[in-house]
């Protein structure tokens, strides 16, 4: 019968074990007998031989030298491992087999070949080697595609629906610089960005630009704006608007503006011209060379240093004011200056001759003179009552002498220096009297107040007598240079025989012929190099010095009780008593009365020890009572928590800053906004235990009740008076916490 062992099968049996065959020959049964045939041989070393076919239900080991097997037939995988197995017609039909070239990495899950060809793909990352060709008429990617390196495509690549492509890189388009256009179409514009690969221009709004850059719009909307963080400084509109906010500069070529306005004054640092009226609230010209040209200009204002204009200029206006301290019109006696209507001067008219053409009427004749009507106008009158001839000689000024010109040599006009000459009495009895410049041969008596507007350096010769000013050397003196007088203007008396005098803003100056200082007067004080003597009181906030030439002192005279130890402190050994005038029973003796009683204190304010040290972390609460902390900041006072001021030092805030409107640490307060519970007349006052932690600038409160809940502190900080709110503030050194 066959055995199987360990894969081999073997014949044994009783009959005849007579071999049949060949050496190598497997033995078979063949009729009941031993056979063996050369189809069928093995070398003895394991190897088993066939020219037949063999048929087995499986096959054991790698199936390395197993040949023209079937695919049905074989469980072996081909090709290295990994290899995805296919199958192979050739030689053998339906030959499983496996290659490097298409392989699945476990490890990763991926799939990788050198080549592959799908109908669809789909995967979460596709790997291959530099570069991966991807070859199709159409190639469909559902999803996001995310490219590691370069992407070429040959064709066109379309992203459909709302989906987005995202570069980290740089972008190039039209990389070999052919004629191709770039465009980007938005939701009602199909050309909202038009690049024309043949024509180098760039359209915005348009298919077919004509300009490098040509931005396009049917609408009347911003078509270019320019912004910073503070808004927008350029602007054009589809209007035809264009706004700038900021300021505009045309360096070179021209600006051709067809309608200019402004938010607020528009400067021109070069020429203008207009062929165009142009119409104006207020038209400056720039200080300098700057200049206006045109044909015709509206303004309501023009502020310039000269206009010039054709022959003739003219200016139309119902009303016309010119305003400058020298107004010239025309360049020459040639030029003519034509006024159509009523021509007013407020301050006096001068001219080589004026040429009155009235409208209506005829010029009054030879011998005609200017005069003033009931209205005190201007008006050209006949000779008639007057005679034509002008009385007295050449520069008198004529007046009417009975009914005749007439002249006089103490009233003379001096054309040449526009001076004129009275030699007798000016009496102006009412109004005002302007005059330029005034000078006379005698002294000028005024007999009225006189207002001098403007004094020139060199001064104003003054006249006297007996210990008075002398008309060849005294005189006051206008002084403009700073630096002869420490910072001040100044008007200087002078007098070789008395001294001089300088008053100036706020300083008065009296110094000897040697210009030595007598008494010198600011707004700091007065010094004085000479004794004062005065029949009448003389009041001042302090005085300075050792006192000892002071005398007629209240309290006794002589030196004084104080000695000066600098500009600032003082010192005596003397008793003091403030409040009253009686004499002091102690050395310092203090009395709260009058308007100095702690009664008359206004609320949350104080007087007594102030001082002026410590920090804070905000701004005082004024009338709050504070602690100094370790770190030398004013900390709020709260009797809930031992630390809080329980023995520190106290004080009251007598404003935001400590260091400048300073602490009360002893002395009456009025607690008027921190006063919180009971005030009794005479009755102790406490720090207020708070149920609810004050911040560290907020301030404490005080109360007329002692603190009862447990843990608190219990410290007197004064005393009430018999006025409400008003505490002196002497705060106890002890206190008593409760447990």
């Amino acid at each position: 019968m066959a055995i199987t062992s360990q894969g081999w099968a073997f014949v044994s049996g009783s009959g005849n074990d007579v071999v049949g065959g060949y050496d190598t020959n497997i033995q078979f049964n063949s009729n009941g007998a031993l056979s063996g045939s050369s189809n069928l041989t093995t070398d003895g070393s394991g190897s088993l031989s066939a020219s037949v076919n063999i048929s087995a239900s499986a096959f054991y080991g790698d199936g390395a030298n197993l040949t023209g097997l079937t695919a049905s037939a074989v469980n072996v995988a081909d090709g290295p491992e990994q290899a995805i197995q296919f199958r192979v017609d050739t030689p053998v039909s339906g030959e499983i087999s496996g290659s490097a070239a298409l392989m699945f990495l476990t490890a990763s899950s991926t799939l990788s070949g050198t080549y592959a060809a799908f109908t669809a793909v789909t995967a979460s990352a596709i790997v291959g080697g530099s570069p991966l060709s991807i070859s199709s008429s159409a190639t469909t990617v559902t999803g996001s595609l995310t490219v590691t390196g370069s992407l070429t495509v040959t064709g066109s690549l379309i992203v459909s629906g709302s989906n987005t492509i995202t570069n980290y890189g740089a972008f190039t388009s039209n990389e070999a610089g052919g004629d191709y256009d770039f465009r980007v179409e938005s939701s009602t514009n199909t050309n909202m960005l038009f690049v024309d690969g043949g024509s180098d221009r760039v359209g915005v709004g348009i298919g077919i630009p004509s300009a490098s850059l040509h931005i396009s719009s049917s609408a009347s909307e911003a078509l270019l704006r320019v912004e910073t963080v503070g808004g927008t400084i350029f602007e054009v509109s589809g209007s035809g608007l264009v706004t700038v906010t900021g300021d505009l500069s045309v360096c070179a070529g021209t600006a051709s503006i067809a309608h200019l306005s402004g938010c607020s004054p528009i400067q021109l640092h070069a020429p203008l011209s207009s062929s165009q009226p142009i119409s104006a609230s207020n038209f400056v010209l720039p200080v300098g060379s700057g200049s206006f040209s045109g044909s015709n200009a509206i303004f309501t204002t023009v502020s310039a240093s000269n206009i010039v204009g054709n022959s003739p200029l003219v200016l139309s206006a119902s009303t016309i004011t010119l305003s400058a301290s020298t107004i010239t019109l025309g360049t020459g006696c040639s030029d003519v200056v034509t006024v159509d209507a009523q021509l007013s001067a407020s301050c006096g008219l001068s001219s080589s001759f004026i040429i009155l053409d009235p409208t209506s009427g005829s010029l009054a004749g030879a011998g005609s003179y200017l005069g003033l009507d009931a209205n005190n106008k201007v008006i050209v009158t006949s000779s008639a009552g007057g005679g034509g001839t002008p009385g007295g000689s050449d520069t008198q000024v004529q007046f009417n002498d009975g009914g005749s010109f007439a002249g006089d040599t103490g009233l003379v006009f001096n054309k040449t220096t526009d001076t004129l000459t009275i030699g007798g009495d000016l009496s102006v009895c009412a109004g005002t009297a302007s005059i330029a410049h005034l000078s006379g041969c005698s002294p000028i008596q005024v007999h009225a107040p006189m207002q001098i507007q403007s004094l020139d350096e060199g001064g104003i010769l003054f006249a006297g007598t007996d210990g008075e000013l002398s008309t060849d050397v005294d005189n006051l003196e206008w002084s403009t240079d700073r630096d002869d007088n420490d910072g001040y203007l100044s008007l200087f008396v002078s007098s070789s025989a008395s001294g001089s005098a300088a008053l100036g803003d706020g300083m008065f100056m009296v110094t000897d012929e040697n210009d030595d200082d007598i008494c010198f007067i600011s707004a700091d004080g007065a010094e004085f190099a000479v004794g004062i003597s005065a029949s009448a009181n003389v009041s001042a906030s302090y005085f300075y010095g050792d006192g000892s030439n002071l005398t007629n002192l209240p309290g006794g005279g002589g030196g004084g009780i104080f000695t000066e130890l600098g500009a600032t402190t003082a010192a005596t050994t003397s008793s003091v008593k403030i409040g009253t005038g009686s004499a002091p029973m102690i050395t310092l003796d203090v009395h709260y009365t009058g308007s100095g009683s702690p009664v008359n204190l206004s609320n949350d304010t104080g007087g007594g020890e102030v001082v002026y040290f410590g920090t804070s972390s905000a701004g005082l609460s004024t009338g709050a009572v504070y602690f100094l902390n370790k770190q030398g900041g004013w900390q709020s006072v709260d009797s809930a928590t031992t630390g809080s001021g329980h023995n520190q030092l106290l004080g009251v805030a007598l404003g935001a800053k400590a260091g400048s409107n300073g602490v009360l640490i002893r002395g009456f307060v009025d607690a008027n906004t921190y006063l919180s519970g009971a005030f009794i007349k005479g009755g102790p006052i406490y720090i207020q235990s708070s149920s609810v932690a004050r911040t560290a600038t907020g301030g404490g409160y005080l109360s007329g009740a002692a603190p009862t809940a447990g843990d608190s502190y219990v410290r007197v900080v004064g005393y009430g008076t018999d006025t409400a709110n008003v505490i002196y503030f002497n705060p106890d050194s002890t206190y008593v916490e409760i447990g």
